[in-house]
């Protein structure tokens, strides 16, 4: 008996089974009859949901950055610690990423030339939706973490870009310890909010 399922159902499954086939194979050498094959499906239906395999990695792209935003948002609107508290469960967020394994090999995907544009227009749309949350923290770091600063939204828009350009210098240096890159990135925020934060 045929199952049918419903289009956001099916749309996941191709980009769960691309996503899996991408980090196994590599993106290069994945096609997409061997997302169909592996579903067990006609290649038909693939160019239902998707144009291309870029389009299909990009979808898986766009979806795994929005679950990372999810939990940015919910670490820094977390009102029961403190604005300094919360930019340091982000960092640490952020290296705990970093370190998983398999989301490595993601980065390292879209972090390639290839990619460069996807990744630029993911990066500038997580950024939107952060400014508004992270001017709030800076804001509320001025009382309840002595933060230094005198325009929240200058603030959380200067240290926002400044971790973005971070993030993607370090990811281009294999082999630096995370200690180093730990201490460099709280030196940078401790300078732009002008106090100690951990």
């Amino acid at each position: 008996m045929r199952i049918t399922k419903k289009p956001e159902e099916r749309r996941k499954e191709f980009m769960d089974t691309a996503m899996a086939l991408f980090l196994k194979n590599g993106y290069e050498k994945t096609t997409v009859e061997d997302i169909t094959q592996s579903m067990q499906v006609a290649k038909g239906s693939f160019y239902y949901y998707f144009k291309t395999k870029q389009d299909v990695f990009e979808a898986c792209i766009y979806s795994a950055a929005s679950g990372i935003v999810d939990k940015y948002l919910m670490i820094l609107n977390n009102s029961d610690k403190t604005a300094a508290e919360r930019i340091v469960e982000y960092i640490e967020f952020n290296f705990h990423l970093s370190e998983k394994g398999q989301l490595n090999d993601i980065f390292d995907m879209i972090h390639s030339p290839v990619f460069e544009a996807v990744h630029s227009r993911v990066a500038a749309e997580s950024m939107k939706e952060l400014l508004g949350c992270f001017t709030s923290l800076i804001e509320s770091g001025k009382e309840d973490s002595g933060f230094q600063t005198e325009d929240a939204e200058f603030t959380a828009a200067a240290l926002l870009g400044a971790l973005q350009e971070v993030h993607h210098l370090l990811s281009k240096r294999v082999g630096e310890s995370s200690d180093r890159q730990r201490s460099l990135i709280y030196s940078l925020i401790e300078s732009v909010v002008g106090t100690k934060i951990r």
